[in-house]
C-alpha cells in the first residue's frame, strides 16, 4: 500500500515538473501571423516536392515552378492531413521562432489563420442551419455544431453568431431588459460567495437568468450594491482628490474629462469606498474643481455668444454644455447651464426644455447623452 502510494507521488511530481511554471498569453501581431503562413507553405512546398517524379529536367524545372506559384489554399488542400499532427506544428514553431510551443500555434491557425476559415456573412439559410443546430445540441457542443454546420465557420463564430444575434433568450436579457426582483436577489448571493472580482463566476450562477459577466457588474456597481448618498466626509473627499492625482490623464480613450485634464473614473471609484464614478465625477467637476469666481459682464456676453454659435451650428437645435463650458474655460457644464437660465427669458429656457424632452422620447435613452439632460 506504500509503495503504490509513493509511486503515485513520484508520477504526479514527475508529470508536474514537465508542466510550465507560467501559462502567458502571446498577443499575435499581423507581422507574426504573417512569419507562421510563409513557414507553412515552405514546409508544405517542400512536401509537395518530395511527390515529383523522377524525369527529363524541363519536367522537373516546371514542376518545381509550378510548386512555387501554388497559393497558401492549393497547398493546404493537398496536404490537410499534415496538419492534425503534433510534429508539423513543432516544425513551424521551430522555423518562426516565435518563444511559443507549436500547439498554441496550431491553435491560432485554427481559429484565424486556416484559409479555409469563412469570415464572410452569414446567410439566411446558413442562420437558420445554425438555429437548428444549436437548439439540437442545447446550446453546448459548438466543435459538433460547427462540423455539422460545415460552411466553414469555427466554433467560436458559431457561438458568437448564436449569442449575438440568434438566440432569442440572450437578445431578450440583453443589456436594456429590466432586471426583476428575483435577479437582483441571485445576483447579492452570487456576489457574496465569490466575492466582487469573479464576475465570470458570478455570471455563471446567473445562467438560468441568461445575463452576462458585464451585465451582473453594470447592475452591482450601478444599482443593487449600496452607495453612499448625499454629504461628503473628510476621509472620502482625501481620498477623491488622491485617486483624482493619481489616474488623471488616462482617461482620455473613455471620454471622461475633468476640470485640470482626462480622468479614468472607473479607477478613482475603486479608492472612494462606497461611492460610484458618476458620483466621483460630478463631485470633481462641480465641487473640487469648481471656478470659485463670479460670472463677470464679458464671461456672460462670451457665454451668449458661444451659446448662440452652437445654436445655429447644431441641426436639432440641441446643446452641449460641457462643449459650452470647455470653450468658456474653467466653469463645470452645470455652472454653465445654470447662468445660462439667468441670464435668458423663461420663455426660452422652457422652450429649450420641451425640445430637449421631445428629443429624449424619441430616442432610446442609452444613446442620449447626459450632458444633454440637465436639469
Amino acid at each position: 500500500m506504500l509503495r503504490s502510494l509513493v509511486g503515485s507521488e513520484m508520477c504526479i511530481r514527475d508529470s508536474l515538473e514537465r508542466l510550465p511554471l507560467i501559462y502567458g498569453t502571446f498577443k499575435w501581431k499581423p507581422s507574426d501571423e504573417q512569419k507562421v503562413r510563409d513557414v507553412v507553405i515552405m514546409i508544405l512546398q517542400g512536401k509537395q516536392m518530395d511527390t515529383i517524379d523522377d524525369g527529363a529536367l524541363d519536367t522537373i524545372e516546371g514542376a518545381i515552378q509550378a510548386i512555387r506559384d501554388m497559393g497558401l489554399e492549393a497547398l493546404c488542400m493537398q496536404h490537410r492531413h499534415c496538419f492534425n499532427t503534433a510534429d508539423f506544428w513543432e516544425e513551424v514553431a521551430r522555423q518562426a521562432e516565435l518563444g511559443i510551443p507549436g500547439s498554441q500555434i496550431r491553435q491560432h491557425w485554427v481559429t484565424h489563420l486556416d484559409p479555409d476559415i469563412n469570415t464572410g456573412e452569414w446567410g439566411i439559410e446558413e442562420k437558420k442551419r445554425l438555429r437548428e443546430l444549436a437548439l439540437l445540441y442545447n446550446e453546448s457542443d459548438w466543435r459538433k455544431i460547427a462540423k455539422e454546420l460545415d460552411t466553414g465557420r469555427t466554433p467560436a463564430a458559431c457561438l458568437s453568431k448564436w449569442q449575438r444575434g440568434l438566440s432569442t433568450s440572450l437578445v431578450r436579457s440583453g443589456a436594456t431588459a429590466a432586471w426583476s426582483s428575483l435577479e437582483d436577489s441571485d445576483l447579492r448571493k452570487a456576489v457574496e460567495e465569490h466575492g466582487q472580482n469573479e464576475w465570470l463566476m458570478v455570471a455563471k450562477c446567473m445562467q438560468t437568468h441568461r445575463r452576462t459577466a458585464a451585465q451582473c457588474l453594470q447592475r452591482w456597481s450601478k444599482t443593487v450594491c449600496s452607495h453612499k448618498k448625499g454629504f461628503w466626509n473628510s476621509v472620502e473627499q482625501m481620498q477623491l482628490t488622491c485617486a483624482v492625482a493619481a489616474y488623471e490623464d488616462k482617461g482620455a480613450d473613455k471620454g471622461d474629462r475633468s476640470e485640470k485634464g482626462d480622468v479614468a473614473w472607473a479607477l478613482v471609484q475603486r479608492h472612494v469606498e462606497g461611492r460610484t464614478d458618476m458620483q466621483c465625477r460630478e463631485r470633481w467637476i462641480n465641487i473640487c474643481s469648481k471656478h470659485t469666481a463670479t460670472f463677470t459682464q464679458s464671461d456672460d456676453h462670451k457665454l451668449l455668444q458661444v451659446y448662440a454659435e452652437m445654436r445655429a451650428s447644431s441641426k436639432d437645435g440641441q446643446i452641449s454644455w460641457s462643449q459650452i463650458a470647455r470653450e468658456m474655460g474653467g466653469w463645470s457644464d452645470s455652472q454653465i447651464w445654470r447662468r445660462w437660465q439667468k441670464l435668458v427669458p423663461i420663455e426660452q429656457v422652457d422652450d429649450y426644455k420641451r425640445r430637449r424632452d421631445m428629443k429624449k422620447r424619441l430616442i432610446p435613452p442609452k444613446f442620449t447623452h447626459h450632458t444633454e439632460a440637465r436639469d
